[in-house]
């Protein structure tokens, strides 16, 4: 349930979205309902952005009923995209000397890990990774099982076959060197992202840029891709199905799960919206 004491709808000036577990339901879509609440909250002044673990080129044909929506922080922090001038603002690259490290690490703790990743050309997959099962809407190129990573890459994703989600997390992020951002959106996979780079450090930069403080921002999230963003806002909502470190740091909590329009249910509420 949601806790009585809401934010003033005043204090709020940016509101930060999550898109898998939190404005999308299963069908990886933004409801009628929830697109058009959202744009009624836009109509109130309120700057809203998206802020991903999937890239650009994911989001774009999936949120092209919320066009007021300009700003997308994506690949967990990677990339800052402008889905108006639909060109990237700014990229975190991995440095070739931390990732190098980090393979290393990785194959001698799990040597039967499967690799894919992104760079600035787009998506790379192993076969390993296609024959996995641990991702049901691969697409782009696809490399041979010896190829590891790409110099210019954004965001890796690991997986395993018998570790998964939060158990692959767990034994990684004990290896993890040179505070690589390390996290999983729930998929079955983790991904890492440069030093530094998460959702929260890339909804910090972009509210920088538009002069917005950190007291004036709000955030839904579900998943432990989003704890840094959840920490670093003045007003942090978990979903009714988020995972229980989200509403552990959150505070608020959605009364209706994703499936059920959980944002556009709060946000009708915060801003007396009838």
């Amino acid at each position: 349930m949601i806790v009585p004491d809401l934010p003033s709808p005043d204090d709020i000036k940016l509101i930060a979205f999550d898109l898998d577990g939190t404005l999308f339901g299963h069908d990886r879509q933004i409801s009628d309902r929830t697109a058009a609440t959202l744009a009624r909250v836009s109509e109130l002044g309120i700057r809203l952005i998206i802020a991903s673990g999937r890239s650009q080129t994911s989001i774009i044909p999936r949120t092209g009923n919320v066009p007021f929506i300009q700003w997308a922080v994506c690949s967990n922090g990677a990339t800052l995209f402008d889905l108006k001038a639909m060109t990237a603002a700014q990229v975190w690259i991995i440095d070739e000397a931390h990732l190098a490290e980090m393979i290393s690490r990785f194959e001698a703790t799990l040597p039967d890990i499967v690799w894919a990743w992104e760079d600035t050309t787009g998506h790379h997959w192993t076969e390993a990774f296609m024959t996995s099962g641990l991702h049901d809407a691969i697409r782009g190129n696809i490399v041979a099982d010896h190829e590891r990573p790409s110099a210019d890459a954004l965001k890796i994703l690991i997986g395993h076959e018998r570790l998964h989600r939060y158990d692959l997390l767990d034994v990684l992020a004990d290896v993890v060197p040179h505070g690589l951002g390390i996290s999983t959106s729930g998929a079955e996979f983790v991904e890492v992202t440069a030093s530094g780079v998460n959702k929260g450090a890339g909804v910090a930069g972009l509210c920088q840029r538009l002069a917005i403080d950190a007291a004036n921002v709000a955030a839904f999230g579900d998943n432990v891709n989003d704890l840094e963003m959840m920490d670093w806002v003045g007003h942090s909502f978990a979903m009714a199905n988020a995972h229980p470190s989200v509403i552990e740091v959150s505070d608020h909590q959605t009364e209706m799960s994703h499936d059920f329009d959980g944002v556009a249910n709060t946000l009708e509420q915060l801003f007396n919206l009838s």
